[in-house]
């Protein structure tokens, strides 16, 4: 997710970081290297110029709308100007055509306008599969307030190989506490915060699932 200043520009918020910090260490390893690439919410992008920069056979970035989008192409086109194996779509989250070799994403969460706050968790490790190559990986960050050990469990039952990346602890935002539904869930979670000098802190986790070859024993 990006945050708007009073300026009108975007910032990169506490997510889209860690995020970061995963990213390069892939990237140190040439894991985007002539891969396909599929980024769900392009945002400021700066994991987008992460993944341009280790030589992807194509990178798709998307945005839900042409507003947003343009903030996603301009960054990518002021840092790297022409990119001929990079793309700029408009598109409701997995709606988006092509199969690829990775999925990436910061989801919505704390504002998922869903009664399930999970929703866009749960969808990407349903249906990413139709967007994934075999053995592609999907690679998302999400907060402990999410349950890491429910993404974990819903991954592996759905065929993925669950790895934990890169973490990071940070001070919860203020506005954590202005949602009475939000507080409530959290508390009936024992691990989605810890108390750190009487305040609230949230672990960060960027997790990626290899998606498994389907294999059955039934012969038609």
């Amino acid at each position: 997710m990006i945050n708007a200043t009073e300026s009108g520009t975007w910032k990169e918020t506490n997510h889209g970081r860690t995020m970061s910090e995963a990213l390069r260490e892939l990237a140190k390893k040439d894991f985007f290297r002539g891969k396909r690439i599929l980024e769900l919410g392009g945002g400021i992008a700066n994991h987008t110029l992460i993944a341009l920069g280790n030589d992807p056979e194509l990178l798709v970035a998307t945005e839900i709308s042409e507003e947003r989008l343009k903030v996603t192409r301009k960054a990518v086109h002021d840092q790297l100007g022409g990119v001929a194996n990079c793309e700029f779509r408009v598109a409701d989250w997995l709606d988006v055509q092509g199969t690829y070799d990775i999925v990436m994403t910061n989801p919505p969460y704390f504002v998922s306008g869903k009664f399930n706050r999970r929703y866009f968790i749960d969808e990407l490790i349903l249906n990413s599969h139709k967007r994934l190559s075999p053995e592609g990986h999907l690679i998302v960050v999400q907060s402990s307030m999410a349950d890491i050990a429910l993404t974990r469990d819903r991954m592996e039952e759905n065929g993925f190989v669950f790895e934990i990346l890169h973490e990071n602890t940070f001070q919860w935002r203020d506005y954590y506490f202005l949602d009475p539904a939000f507080l409530e869930m959290c508390d009936r979670n024992p691990d989605s915060y810890f108390m750190k000098d009487g305040e609230r802190w949230e672990t960060l986790f960027v997790v990626m699932g290899q998606l498994k070859r389907y294999q059955t024993d039934i012969v038609h």
